[in-house]
């Protein structure tokens, strides 16, 4: 196939045979997730993950601290950075779906390729921003149209799903190669200094990651900037250029999103979310939650569980049409 268009119908139709539930799938291949919602519903969240989707019928918004990304059928959104997000499918219905595949991506594997594998390149033109806010940053996500190499690789992927016993030995090649091709293609000059160690980027993404490991406790920005070598003023500034966020902000996002996780998925009590995540007023949390989510703790918990339950009863989708 040389068209973009038919790899994305190929996709498409390949979903609607395997009979993707509504909502988030995970799949038989551990590194692939599908999406198909068909409203709008309420936002969907996540505390953030390494890794690349691609839209392959609709409209998609996410937002990131500050930041609000909004792309469509056939761009893709390349994630360098583990970081909190809400997200939603603009205008879904059920006579137009959302679709969308997701591939999880190792930071081991593409810093491999940056440091040993890939040769020097002329510098590839710069991608556009992704925010819809032009004044709002988060350098480390953006959105880009993938050329056919990419989509052929995703294509593949997908198709797996319907020889689930060729994934042990197909999948880690085909991801071997979409790893490869986002370092080689136009997305290389803004991904590499996310994977550098040099870079305050890559400083950066370490900040990250330690913090999503140590959420719960205080922090202190003067320590966490000596941690990763750089003034405190210099950490704030760039913490914020790639991730949209302050610390602080970072710390919030991810403890408000794991403690609806932990109620939603565990039934756990408010106040015992609260504690867990590392708040140490109830109060203080219940007003944070209220802020970010717009309802209280337990209004928004049910209705999350009623859509949830709303999705589980509907019918499974048929496949698409030629005309999705």
């Amino acid at each position: 196939m040389t068209d973009p268009q038919d790899l994305l119908q190929e996709m498409r139709s390949v979903l609607g045979r395997v009979q993707t539930a509504k909502g988030v799938n995970r799949t038989a291949l551990p590194q692939l997730v599908t999406y198909r919602y068909e409203s709008e519903g309420p936002l969907d969240c996540s505390t953030g993950a390494l890794g690349c989707s691609i839209i392959l019928s609709g409209e998609k918004e996410v937002t990131i601290g500050s930041t609000r990304i909004v792309y469509h059928a056939g761009e893709a959104l390349l994630s360098g950075a583990e970081l909190p997000s809400s997200f939603h499918a603009v205008g879904a219905s059920p006579e137009s779906p959302f679709l969308a595949v997701w591939a999880s991506l190792d930071r081991s594997l593409l810093m491999e390729f940056a440091q040993t594998v890939l040769p020097a390149r002329p510098q590839q033109p710069a991608l556009q921003p992704c925010a819809a806010d032009p004044n709002a940053t988060c350098s480390a996500c953006n959105v880009f149209h993938p050329d056919l190499e990419v989509l052929d690789d995703f294509m593949r992927l997908v198709k797996l799903l319907e020889s689930p016993e060729q994934i042990p030995v197909r999948a880690p090649l085909v991801l071997r190669d979409l790893h490869y091709l986002l370092l080689a293609g136009p997305t290389r000059e803004w991904l590499l200094p996310l994977l550098s160690s040099t870079a305050p980027q890559g400083a950066i993404v370490k900040a990250v990651s330690w913090l999503r490991t140590h959420y719960t406790e205080s922090i202190a920005i003067e320590e966490l900037a000596r941690m990763h070598a750089m003034s405190t003023s210099n950490f704030h500034r760039h913490f914020k250029t790639v991730t949209g966020m302050t610390p602080l902000q970072f710390q919030k996002q991810i403890r408000l999103i794991e403690a609806q996780r932990l109620m939603l998925s565990e039934n756990a009590q408010v106040a015992e979310a609260a504690y867990a995540v590392g708040y140490e007023s109830a109060t203080q949390f219940v007003r944070e939650y209220k802020r970010q989510f717009g309802e209280s703790p337990m209004r928004d918990v049910k209705r999350r569980r009623t859509a949830f339950a709303d999705l589980a009863r509907s019918p499974a989708p048929a496949a698409p049409s030629d005309a999705a």
